[in-house]
C-alpha cells in the first residue's frame, strides 16, 4: 500500500525552532560521552547508559504531559523497526569511528538528508527542485571542509559502516514519521529508544564490556549525553509535523558545527581557517535553503 503524503506543515516557525534546539541538544551529546570515555568508561556502556537516561527522560515527559504508556497497536510496527533501526545506526557509526578518521564517519553520517530528500522526491511528497539539489550539496561540501577528513588509505569496512548509519538514520526518521500518526512523539521515541537501548545493553552483556567511568566528571558526562539525545529526539521529531522531513534534516545539518564549537569550548579543540570557511558555506547554504522564492511576475 503506497504511503500516504506527509502532513501540511503547520507552524513552520515554531518547526525550525524545534530543529535548531534539538541540533544544540544533540550536539552536546558527544561533547559529554567523552568525558566519560576519558573517566575510563567503554563505547558499548556509555551508548547504554546514555539511552537509559534518555528513555527516563521520555518516560517523565509521558507522566508529567498525561499522555499515558499505552501505544496504540497501529504505532507499533513502525515503533519497533525504528527502535531496531536506531541500534543499527549507532553500531554502524561508531564501528565506522573505530575504522577510519571521526570526520569521515560524521560525514557520511550526514549525508542522509540527500538521502532523505531523494526518496521523498521519489515518493512525491516533497518534491526537490535544482535550486534545493544544489543547495544540499553546498552544506555537504561545507561539512567537508568543516570536518576535515583526514588524507590517505580509508579502511572499506569502515566506510560501509558509515553507510550504513546513514541509510538506517534515514529509515528510522520516515518509521517514527509514520508511527506519529497514531500517537505522540514523546510515546514513539520512548518505546524506539527503550528498543534500540534494550539491545546495545544485550550486547554489552554478551561482549563482557561493561566498564562505568571511574568518576563523578564521567557519569556527569554520561548523564548530559543522555539528556541531550532525549531533548535532541524529541524536538527534531516533534518539528516534522511542521516542516516535513525533508526541511527537517536538512536544518539538521548544522549539528557538526555546534559539535565543534562545543569541542573548540569545552575541550580546546580549535578550528582552522578552513573550518571556519566551511561553516559559513554550511551557514549561508542553509539561509539560504529557507529564504522564500520570489514569486515569478504573471505574464
Amino acid at each position: 500500500m503506497a504511503a500516504a503524503p506527509d502532513p501540511t506543515p503547520g507552524r513552520p516557525g515554531l518547526g525550525i525552532a524545534l530543529v535548531i534546539g534539538s541540533t544544540l541538544a544533540f550536539a552536546v551529546s558527544p561533547v559529554a560521552a567523552r568525558l566519560a570515555y576519558e573517566d575510563g568508561s567503554g563505547t558499548l556502556t556509555v551508548v547504554t547508559l546514555r539511552g537509559a537516561v534518555a528513555a527516563a527522560l521520555m518516560a517523565l515527559l509521558v507522566l508529567l504531559l498525561r499522555q499515558g504508556f499505552r501505544l496504540d497497536r497501529r504505532a507499533w510496527p513502525a515503533t519497533f523497526a525504528c527502535g531496531a533501526l536506531q541500534g543499527i545506526a549507532v553500531f554502524g557509526f561508531l564501528g565506522a569511528v573505530a575504522l577510519v578518521p571521526v570526520g569521515v564517519a560524521v560525514l557520511l553520517f550526514f549525508t542522509h538528508p540527500l538521502l532523505l530528500a531523494t526518496v521523498a522526491h521519489l515518493r512525491g511528497t516533497e518534491r526537490l527542485d535544482l535550486r534545493k539539489a544544489a543547495l544540499m550539496g553546498a552544506v555537504l561540501a561545507g561539512l567537508v571542509l568543516v570536518l576535515g577528513p583526514e588524507a590517505g588509505a580509508l579502511d572499506p569496512t569502515g566506510l560501509a559502516l558509515g553507510a550504513l548509519s546513514a541509510v538506517a538514520i534515514s529509515g528510522m526518521i520516515l518509521c517514527i514519521g509514520r508511527a506519529q500518526r497514531h500517537a505522540t512523539s514523546t510515546q514513539v521515541n520512548l518505546y524506539a529508544t527503550g528498543v534500540g537501548t534494550l539491545g546495545t545493553g544485550l550486547a554489552m552483556g554478551l561482549l563482557g564490556a561493561w566498564a562505568p567511568p571511574a568518576g563523578a566528571a564521567g557519569w556527569l558526562g554520561i548523564l548530559a549525553a543522555g539528556l541531550g539525545v532525549g531533548f535532541g529526539l524529541l524536538g527534531f521529531f516533534a518539528a516534522l509535523r511542521h516542516i516535513g522531513v525533508v526541511r527537517a534534516t536538512v536544518l539538521s545539518s548544522v549539528e557538526p558545527l555546534y559539535s565543534i564549537l562545543l569541542a573548540a569550548a569545552l575541550l580546546g579543540q580549535g578550528l582552522r581557517p578552513a573550518q571556519w570557511a566551511g561553516a559559513l558555506v554550511v551557514v549561508l547554504a542553509l539561509a539560504l535553503f529557507e529564504a522564500p522564492r520570489r514569486a515569478k511576475p504573471a505574464g
